[in-house]
């Protein structure tokens, strides 16, 4: 509810008079409403609540009504008090005269009941011209058939609730009527204000009823025009919720800059209206704003190729009144309000946001003030173009095997450079390759773990034994850019060379088994301990298999050198024939037969 108050804080310029004009037990009710800002609430329906307490602001509620009104350009709404939808009590059962009486607002701007509490207000004056009906009787005058003119008496007694504040002056020769009030026209106050996208001009009025006249006043306010010695038939703004006698205040809303107006005030009773003195004040000579649009040069795109800039604007002459201020553009010359507008109200700059790339737009600042709208030169701009990014691929130098490793495989580490973005952010990067020339994003992608826009580095998993295409790219809003191409081959695999060296340390039952392994055939599986590296396999007959005895060797698999074993549990006296072995994925390999004999 805090919140809502907050938003619903209006500030209420209030009449209520009771008029011969309107249905008995009734009261004329006016109001301006105002949102938080000053901002009048103008043209809405908006819902009513009047409600008439007794003793004090917290007190009963004699009478409820609703009411849904509109408001005009200017806020101002007008309703009957005592001619709403009832929602309690009667207006007729209100004892005026027998306590003190206080009129609640409350209001609902979206035009429903939930209405939100705008103030209470003591009814300083009873309503008299409503207890009329409430006198039981008048004794000791002469009557004239009508009930409504006292003609004669010399001991008037009026009898019945509330009369203590008689509307008549009774003196001992009967019943004199009163006369029209007494008013002058006080000083005139000039506002200019800014209502968000707008502004307005209006005067605030004083007056004063010193006199009422022996009669209730049922309306007083205002009356103006250009012509002098206005009156009611003319232009009219009633007063504010206030006595019916003494000062308030007026507001004039529909007027004009550099004019001069001439106005009274005036008050109505049952006798007649009367007029104040008059009072003439000419309005502020506000002129149209002098603006400058300054040129467009500063732009910048988004990822998708749409494109931002600054516009900027000078306030040369504000007319004589600070205007509310932002920019119009088009696609076509000389654009008005009319159509696409930034409103910067007191701001001389802004940012265009998401315009389209390769277009034409026109421009101009504008300021309105209550002379008008007034419009800066116009500034034609052609927004840019996304181009494709530019990209270099640098040359594949390494082609390795690392650890650990699944398959036979190589490995190489790619490496380039966005070197121009073409002007917006890329939305992707990478590598594609190929082992056709000319690959594309449609071949095979790699893209880097990183981020960076400026250098491409990853890490990429190859055959063996093939030759690849390689090229970096990138792709932004214009489109995929490639950059020049980096031809490579991984290493072919061969089968191994070996070489079975003499036997060496020969005894009864052991010897030394010697060999080398010349080129272990550029099989990164082998080198990473797929296959055997090296290993001797021995035999009473020639030609020893792997289905003989086998004798690892100390070689690390992958590396190339000589290498030997140390076996035991031969037998004595006794030829063996032993041959180094070796395997990659290119086959199988044997080293020469060496043969040798064991001690007795």
């Amino acid at each position: 509810m805090k919140k809502i108050s907050l938003l619903l804080a209006f500030c209420l310029a209030i009449l209520t008079v009771a008029q011969a004009q309107i249905p008995p037990q009734a009261m004329n009710y006016s109001a301006v409403a105002r949102n938080a800002a000053g901002q009048p609430i103008a043209t809405a329906t908006i819902g009513i609540q009047i409600s008439i307490l007794k003793t004090s602001t917290l007190g009963a509620v004699m009478y409820s009504e609703n009411h849904f009104v509109n408001t005009d350009s200017f806020g101002l709404f007008n309703l009957i008090v005592g001619a709403g939808a009832v929602q309690s009590g009667s207006m007729n059962s209100i004892q005026w005269s027998t306590d003190n009486f206080y009129l609640k607002v409350g209001m609902d701007i979206n035009g429903g009941t939930n209405f939100l509490t705008m103030g209470t207000t003591q009814l300083l004056s009873v309503p008299y011209a409503l207890h009329a009906a409430t006198a039981d009787s008048i004794t000791g005058v002469a009557m004239d058939g009508s009930e409504t003119v006292i003609i004669a008496g010399s001991d008037v007694t009026i009898t019945g609730s509330g009369t203590t504040a008689d509307p008549y002056i009774v003196n001992a020769a009967g019943a004199t009527p009163g006369t029209i009030p007494t008013l002058t026209t006080g000083a005139v106050q000039e506002t200019i204000e800014l209502f968000g996208s707008s502004s307005s001009l209006y005067l605030k009025v004083a007056h004063t009823v010193s006199s009422d006249g022996g009669e209730t006043i049922v309306s007083r306010g205002i009356c103006y025009s250009t012509s002098p010695n206005p009156t009611t038939s003319g232009n009219v703004s009633p007063s504010g919720f206030n006595n019916w006698v003494g000062s308030d205040t007026s507001f004039m809303y529909i007027i004009q800059p550099n004019t001069t107006y001439y106005i009274r005030a005036f008050a109505v009773n049952s006798k007649g209206t009367a007029y104040g003195n008059e009072v003439s004040f000419t309005t502020t000579n506000v002129q149209l704003a002098t603006l400058v649009t300054d040129p467009v040069s500063n732009f910048s795109f988004n990822p998708d190729g749409s494109v931002n800039t600054d516009l900027n604007s000078q306030l040369i002459n504000d007319g004589g009144q600070p205007p509310v201020l932002g920019f119009c553009y088009a696609t076509s010359p000389n654009p008005t309000l009319n159509d696409f507008v930034i409103s910067t109200y007191t701001s001389l700059s802004t940012s265009l946001l998401n315009l389209a790339p390769n277009t034409t737009y026109y421009v101009r600042a504008y300021g309105t003030n209550i002379a008008g709208t007034a419009y800066g030169n116009q500034v034609m701009f052609t927004t840019p173009q996304v181009q494709l990014a530019t990209v270099e691929t640098y040359p594949v130098t390494d082609i390795y095997v690392s650890q650990p490793l699944s398959s036979n495989t190589y490995f190489t580490c790619l490496s380039g450079a966005i070197t121009n973005n073409g002007g917006t952010s890329f939305t992707s990067f990478g590598y594609c390759y190929s082992t056709n020339p000319n690959p594309t994003t449609a071949d095979i992608l790699v893209v880097p773990n990183a981020n960076n826009s400026n250098c491409l580095t990853t890490y990429l998993e190859l055959q063996p034994g093939l030759t690849f295409y390689l090229r970096a790219y990138a792709t932004n809003a214009a489109g995929t850019a490639y950059g020049n191409e980096v031809v490579f081959s991984t290493p072919g695999i061969t089968i191994p060379e070996l070489v079975t060296n003499p036997v060496t340390n020969i005894q009864s039952t052991s010897a030394t088994l010697n060999g080398e392994i010349i080129n272990w055939g550029d099989d990164p599986w082998f080198g990473m301990g797929g296959y055997n590296g090296g290993e001797f396999v021995v035999s009473t007959n020639p030609n020893p298999t792997t289905n003989d005895m086998v004798f690892y060797s100390n070689i690390g698999n992958g590396y190339e050198g000589v290498h030997s074993v140390d076996v035991f549990g031969l037998m004595p006296g006794t030829t063996y024939y032993v041959r180094c072995h070796s395997a990659n994925s290119a086959g199988e390999v044997y080293g020469n037969e060496v043969s040798f004999t064991t001690l007795p």
